[in-house]
Order: structure tokens, then C-alpha cells, then sequence
């Protein structure tokens, strides 16, 4: 009983480490596809949620799940002059909605992080467990 138990809990070990070296593998220690490409940190948008954001929007200002085409071009219509009005605003240089505190900090936190681990002397394997420890526990106290 207690060997089958050590034999499984050996087996689920083994299978970790296979999953944890073929992470390192591809996406820490590939010289094919480098972290800067994956990474998309410090890029300021990303598109999937700037066209969620907007669906998302324009599904609330319909009020209906089934929009009659009226009410869809009306919506279209009020979206086209707010997109108008942003594009004016982005010429002038106007000032943007400021981020929430919370995600400037939690920013910070992940450029320490990452400034860390490409500032250690070896990307060792115990380097990277410590990034990606850190990483995933970086949201977690806040």
C-alpha cells in the first residue's frame, strides 16, 4: 500500500519535472523564440481586451441582447462621434483616464521581478524557479 502510494506520488514528481523542463525549454531558454517575443508586459494594449472592451460597451448602450437594426445603428452612430471625439482628444495630446493605483503597483512588482531575473549573474534552473515563484504570486498580497 504504501509503495503504490510512493510509486504514484514518483510518477506525478516525474511527470512535473518533465512539464517544468519543457517549459524552461520553450519559453525561458529558447533561443528560437525569445522572452521579449512572448512577453507582451510592457506593451500598452492588447487586443483581444480593447475589442472585448468595446463589445462589451456597445452591447450595454443597446439595452437588448437582440438589437433591432435601428438600435444598432443608432449605437454605431453614438460610438462613431465618442471615437471622434477620442481621435480629437489624441491629436490635442489631451490627457488620458489614469490607471488605478492597484495596477501601477502591480506593474512595478512585475518589472522588479523580470529586471531581476535578467539582471542575475546565471539562468540557472534555480533562477528561473525563483522568477517564476515570484511571478506567480505577484497579484496574490495586495
Amino acid at each position: 500500500m504504501v509503495g503504490s502510494a510512493l510509486w504514484k506520488t514518483h510518477q506525478k514528481t516525474k511527470k512535473l519535472q518533465r512539464f517544468y523542463d519543457d517549459f524552461l525549454n520553450q519559453w525561458m531558454e529558447n533561443s528560437v523564440i525569445t522572452i521579449d517575443m512572448w512577453n507582451c508586459l510592457k506593451k500598452l494594449h492588447s487586443t483581444n481586451n480593447e475589442v472585448e472592451g468595446w463589445h462589451n460597451k456597445l452591447y450595454r448602450s443597446m439595452n437588448e441582447p437582440h438589437p433591432k437594426m435601428k438600435s444598432l445603428v443608432k449605437s454605431l452612430k453614438e460610438e462613431a462621434e465618442f471615437n471622434s471625439f477620442l481621435k480629437k482628444r489624441h491629436v490635442l495630446k489631451l490627457e488620458k483616464k489614469p490607471r488605478l493605483k492597484k495596477y501601477n503597483y502591480l506593474n512595478k512588482r512585475i518589472n522588479k521581478i523580470l529586471d531581476d531575473y535578467c539582471k542575475a549573474p546565471s539562468r540557472d534552473s534555480e533562477t528561473i524557479r525563483k522568477c517564476l515563484k515570484a511571478l506567480a504570486f505577484v497579484g496574490k498580497f495586495e
